[in-house]
């Protein structure tokens, strides 16, 4: 009989990347009014638009013997049959016809990305599932104000304001920006597609620092989810041919691979291996830590990278808007830092989890919190904690990080040996803390030496 499962057939749309049974639909449309008017890719008005979902089939079954049942909507507007105004509803029942036929109208006033997800079952019961990873982008309805700029400084929006109006000043730099960040997309990749598009639109990253590069996604022999060294030299010296003097840093938009492995320096994690080259001693230099620059390769001929990395799209997705709520504010929340009944991974760093909480922790600071439970008496874990903003422990796995509500902008970490090993499984990935609702968070890819040199310093957060 073979397998009776569902299948989707990729009817490709000029708008929608294919991954697998999952779709990603792109649409603009003007903040105006009610917020309905669409735009179609092409920048023309249109009405409600349609989603063009692939159509679903079976090799034993005609597609009028399929049936679609709805199992998630997207927020950000309303997912209609074909009339642009029949709203579709939770478990609904559509044909294969109605599905490929649903629009999309959207009501937010921001710009946002969220899941219309479906099951396909045919008449033996097998069913498989599907999804579009819809992003709304707001446009202006008319050319924005021209703005002020200037070397040295940047432009910050007043955040809370009376006017009705969005309101910039401005100030003296005090970060990387937009303009300073290359943005690295594997065209092999469909998920690192999504992230360094949805990237792009969230913080309006000018195209010409889009770079595109293709890598293997496979794991390679040897290594978990790795390339070799003479892979990673070829793929950096593509990339740094493609960028000018004022790109300051790299958002890597793959999760694997996330691992460079060679014989002269082992496993190293590919963010340092873009930061610092393929080179241990190279990566062990002091030059770029706790500076207070925001050029750093104008300064010490660095660039460092972080990855936008997750289990899923929508992960990643949601990742990217944490990061944009987060941006230009200093995010309000309390913090955790524990030492628990895992002597190696707390003990090195303990006692800088103290010098913070005692920095920290008072009436014009923030909330912070040091819980000592090395003699077992109490709990290893936070648990229904709302306002996180810092989460710091050591356990190979964290129970109960689900339970808690993060702020934008909240790091947390467990400092395990194999966290940065995001999909090896030995220990807990730093994707579970993005995945639980965490902005940042970081980790090795292979076993480092449990000192307090090794540890990342509090303070530099």
């Amino acid at each position: 009989m073979g397998d009776q499962r569902p299948r989707h057939y990729s009817g490709q749309r000029h708008h929608i990347a294919d991954t697998g049974n999952h779709q990603w639909a792109f649409f603009r449309f003007a903040a105006t009014g009610d917020c309905t008017g669409v735009f179609d890719p092409a920048g023309e008005r249109a009405g409600p638009t349609p989603i063009r979902i692939y159509a679903p089939s079976d090799p034993n079954y005609s597609s009028s013997q399929l049936s679609v049942r709805v199992a998630a909507l997207p927020y950000g507007g309303r997912v209609t049959l074909a009339d642009g105004v029949t709203p579709i509803r939770i478990h609904e029942t559509l044909t294969v016809g109605q599905l490929m036929s649903l629009k999309f109208v959207p009501s937010a006033r921001a710009t946002t990305a969220s899941t219309f997800a479906y099951t396909v079952t045919n008449p033996a019961a097998r069913s498989t599932p599907g999804s579009v990873l819809i992003a709304a982008e707001v446009v202006p309805a008319s050319p924005p104000p021209p703005t002020c700029s200037a070397a040295g400084m940047e432009s910050a929006p007043i955040v809370r304001n009376d006017s009705g109006r969005k309101i910039s000043l401005l100030v003296p730099r005090s970060s990387i920006i937009p303009s300073d960040v290359a943005v690295l997309i594997n065209d092999g990749d469909r998920q690192s597609i999504v992230a360094g598009q949805y990237f792009q639109l969230r913080h309006t990253i000018p195209d010409a620092n889009m770079i595109h590069v293709s890598l293997p996604i496979t794991p390679t022999k040897g290594a978990n989810y790795a390339i070799s060294a003479e892979e990673f030299s070829h793929i950096k010296a593509q990339v740094d041919a493609q960028l000018g003097t004022n790109i300051q840093a790299y958002v890597i938009t793959w999760t694997q691979p996330y691992m460079v492995f060679g014989e002269h320096a082992g496993a190293v994690g590919i963010t340092s291996a873009f930061t610092y080259g393929y080179d241990r001693a190279a990566a062990r230099s002091p030059r770029y830590f706790n500076s207070a620059t925001y050029q750093p390769y104008t300064d010490f001929h660095i660039r460092p990278a972080m990855m936008l990395a997750g289990y899923t799209p929508q992960d990643i997705v949601s990742l990217i808007d944490r990061g944009a709520l987060a941006q230009h504010i200093l995010p309000m929340g309390d913090g955790y830092f524990i030492r628990t009944t895992d002597a190696r991974r707390s003990d090195p760093r303990y006692a800088d989890f103290r010098a913070v909480v005692g920095e920290w922790n008072h009436q014009n600071g923030l909330k912070m919190a040091f819980v000592d439970n090395s003699a077992g008496t109490g709990r290893d874990k936070i648990q229904n904690t709302p306002r996180v903003l810092f989460y710091e422990t050591g356990l190979e796995q964290v129970p109960a990080i689900n339970t808690n509500q993060y702020v934008p902008g909240a790091l947390a970490d467990h400092l395990t040996s194999f966290g940065g090993d995001l999909l090896a499984g030995s220990q807990m990935s730093i994707l579970d803390w993005i995945r639980a609702g965490a902005t940042a968070s970081y980790g090795t890819v292979t076993e480092p030496t449990a000192n307090r040199s090794n540890s990342p310093k509090r303070r530099s957060w």
